[in-house]
């Protein structure tokens, strides 16, 4: 009979609820690999818990992604304060800016943002300053409620277009193919587009500047609804 090994075998992995994970500790090691790596699989392996314990909190990859996008940008977006901004257009264009920004740092992940945790105010606050602001100014529940999501759409929707214009060399992928059908499919039509996109060299239709002239539109608009308002009272 062989005599029994004195090396200790490895200590079986934690699985489930009670293997001490959070969704915190899972996002701060998913934070550690490059997103063509990140798995469910990785991450139990980095935490070196089964894989179970990881699905426990995150049941699939998506799920991981998405709180892996959010955590990138709660790190950023928590320290932005609003609340020395008294005036409405200020608040709205710093609000896109400070959202738009941290979006940008998702990187990669930006597509799966989602607002997830609802014991998680960071996206409430600023957002609850430009509310106020706006009911200051005279704006109703629907206006106010139209323009924190105009708000809001605005700046997600630059964040992806700079993601994808950070990851394909500076250019927006869509401009080089839009370019060339123009050119070569369509010489002769939309003189429209045509004039557009033939200042494109010119003019950069992305970055701050395009952000910046997007703000600048939805609050002239709203401004122009006071002013209606005002004109209809008097």
């Amino acid at each position: 009979m062989e005599p029994l090994s004195s090396t200790a075998k490895p200590a079986p992995r934690q699985q489930g609820r009670h293997a001490g994970l959070d969704r915190r500790r899972i996002a701060e090691a998913a934070r550690t690999l490059e997103p063509q790596s990140l798995s469910i699989q990785a991450v139990a392996d980095l935490l070196g818990v089964d894989r179970k314990a990881v699905n426990y909190h995150v049941t699939n990859l998506s799920g991981l992604l998405e709180l892996v996008a959010v955590d990138a940008f709660s790190m950023n977006f928590a320290d932005i304060d609003l609340s020395s901004i008294s005036d409405w257009k200020l608040a709205c264009r710093a609000y896109a800016f400070a959202l738009h920004d941290s979006l940008v740092t998702t990187g990669a992940l930006v597509s799966y943002f989602r607002f997830q945790d609802p014991g998680d105010l960071t996206m409430l606050g600023p957002a609850d300053i430009v509310m106020q602001r706006l009911y200051e100014a005279g704006f109703t529940d629907e206006q106010v409620g139209n323009a924190i999501i105009l708000i809001v759409n605005v700046a997600m929707s630059a964040a992806r277009d700079d993601v994808m214009i950070l990851g394909a060399d500076g250019t927006h992928p869509q401009v080089p193919l839009i370019l060339g059908a123009l050119r070569d499919a369509y010489p002769r039509q939309f003189p429209g587009l045509q004039r557009a996109m033939a200042a494109t060299p010119v003019r950069t239709p992305y970055g701050p500047a395009q952000l910046d002239a997007s703000i600048d539109i939805v609050t002239r608009g709203l401004e122009s609804i006071l002013l209606s308002a005002s004109a209809r009272q008097r």
